[in-house]
């Protein structure tokens, strides 16, 4: 039986997981970015995951990265990895494992993840959203993945909430965002998490940047049924685990083209910690 490998490149950590071809993962490891080393070290270890996975016959090896992936593997930059641009990542692997290689944006594959083995299976169109440090997100339309040919489309978290300031919607529902919201609005400056703003239950600043954060979030998921048709959005991240998916969908209900209003959900991440490794992975499924 083939097997793949799917690695996911993070800020802090990088994690790998071989599978076999019925998705079942067989051994999983993670190690240290040191993004602060810069690129050829952030290359270093991501061959040294694919090799200390290894095992025979790997028949790919799919890379997930934190910024846009280009139709050839080129990536033009890679967010907090030190002098990581204009870097044809998939060629170097390639040249180095002597396996096919694929590489794709991160947000990218938490939706094929989510829709290849978790929540998303029965929905042909789809959307998976990272509400994190900052909003990520990938679209599957027609059970394929749809990246664009610059690897940009979907990213919701980048469309301009407020146009006089040229402000998206990362600037105000990504975690730090709404940390800054409620210190902005009179709150406690000791806050550091966004998940002890939405613990503040008599706190009414806290409520009031709760309550703006469901609806900004939910006018954008609106948005993306309205113009591609979604049927499901799934959201991950950090700052899932602290949304009320009962309100998003109620607001985002509100917000859609009448006829779409009963044909789409939003849901809370299935996969958990591992999405990003078996998306990566996933891109052998297709």
């Amino acid at each position: 039986m083939r097997h793949i490998i799917g690695i996911d490149v993070g800020g802090t950590k990088i994690e790998g997981v071989i599978i076999d071809e019925n998705g079942k993962i067989l051994n999983k490891i993670r190690i240290p970015t040191e993004a602060q080393e810069g690129k050829e070290v952030v290359i270093k270890n991501i061959l040294k995951v694919a090799r200390q996975l290894w095992s025979e016959p790997v028949c790919g090896v799919g890379v997930g990265v934190p910024g846009p992936v280009r139709e050839n593997g080129f990536v033009p930059y890679l967010a907090n990895v030190k002098d990581f641009k204009n870097t044809n990542l998939t060629s170097i692997l390639l040249k180095e494992l002597k396996t096919d290689v694929k590489v794709e944006n991160d947000a990218n594959l938490f939706a094929l993840a989510e829709h290849t083995f978790g929540i998303g299976k029965k929905y042909p169109n789809m959307a998976g959203v990272i509400v994190g440090t900052g909003i990520g997100s990938g679209l599957i339309l027609n059970n394929m993945l749809y990246s664009g040919r610059h690897g940009g489309a979907g990213e919701i978290g980048h469309n301009i909430i407020d146009s006089k300031k040229m402000r998206d919607l990362e600037y105000f529902c990504a975690g730090p965002g709404i940390i800054r919201l409620y210190i902005e609005a009179g709150g406690k400056a000791s806050i550091k998490e966004t998940k002890d703003i939405f613990s503040l239950k008599n706190d009414a600043i806290a409520k009031a940047v709760i309550d703006k954060v469901h609806e900004l979030l939910a006018e954008a998921f609106a948005q993306a049924v309205n113009t591609l048709n979604v049927e499901l959005i799934v959201v991950g991240g950090g700052v899932s685990n602290s949304l009320d998916f009962k309100k998003l969908n109620m607001i985002a209900k509100k917000f859609v083209f009448p006829p779409l209003q009963d044909t789409f959900k939003i849901e809370r991440y299935h996969l958990g910690d591992s999405a990003g490794s078996l998306g990566a992975a996933a891109l052998f499924f297709r």
